[in-house]
């Protein structure tokens, strides 16, 4: 089960079934089929909807029938795109000079980090 929280003001938290977790301290968005799905700005706006939008929920909706097949790394911007079998991406787009954008891990203790101004910095698992 993939799980999905608002964790800090623009900060979000994405577990994907316990196998892959990942922090995002920037802006994101799900594409699906039809476009743009659910952006990071979409969390509480009302959009004429008769309730606000949840965030979490809508994430888990649109990750709930797919299994995690591809991540893909842009170098030199440090941008990730988590890529599921049903087509449905997550894309994370690191948006400072300065700032870590995000960091992924799995339980094996391998981390990725989006480092501020691109490029990534890695962690191997300690043996």
């Amino acid at each position: 089960m993939h799980k999905v929280d608002l964790y800090a003001p623009d900060s979000w938290s994405f577990d994907f079934e316990g196998q892959l977790g990942l922090n995002v301290q920037c802006p994101w968005r799900i594409i699906n089929d039809h476009g743009i799905a659910l952006g990071s700005k979409d969390h509480g706006q009302m959009f004429g909807l008769s309730a606000a939008v949840d965030g979490s929920t809508s994430a888990i909706e649109l990750f709930s029938t797919s299994v995690l097949k591809q991540i893909v790394i842009a170098e030199k911007t440090a941008d990730i795109t988590l890529e599921f079998e049903s087509g449905t991406r997550l894309e994370v787009f690191n948006n400072s000079s300065g700032y870590e954008g995000w960091n992924c891990g799995t339980p094996s203790g391998l981390r990725v980090i989006g480092m501020g101004g691109g490029g990534t910095g890695n962690v191997a698992a300690s043996s």
